[in-house]
């Protein structure tokens, strides 16, 4: 989704999900407020991401899923140079496969 793309009506969104109305009341209310979408009473609401938006929630959730399994590597039992070196071999196995 682009920058003004019009988001489906609350009741629209919660028919095809198969959702109480209250949930996507209140999902679009969270992502008002981190400033990803804008509501206007009466109007659709629509994708209203911040310069820079796409690249920090992009960063936000790498960093998260890196920090899974960084702590998934250390419950395997796996120190940091083990870890290194599986990273660096799948890194270079996967180069070109994107």
């Amino acid at each position: 989704m682009q920058p003004g793309d019009a988001l489906p009506s609350r009741r629209v969104l919660s028919a095809k999900l198969g959702v109480n109305p209250n949930t996507v009341q209140k999902a679009y209310r969270l992502l008002e407020e981190e400033g990803l979408i804008l509501s206007r009473s009466g109007a659709k609401s629509e994708v209203a991401l911040p310069p820079g938006g796409v690249e920090a929630i992009r960063s936000q959730l790498l960093e998260q899923e890196v920090a899974g399994l960084v702590q998934s590597l250390r419950q395997a039992g796996l120190d940091k140079d083990a870890a290194l070196a599986l990273f660096g071999r799948l890194w270079t196995e996967t180069e070109g496969t994107t």
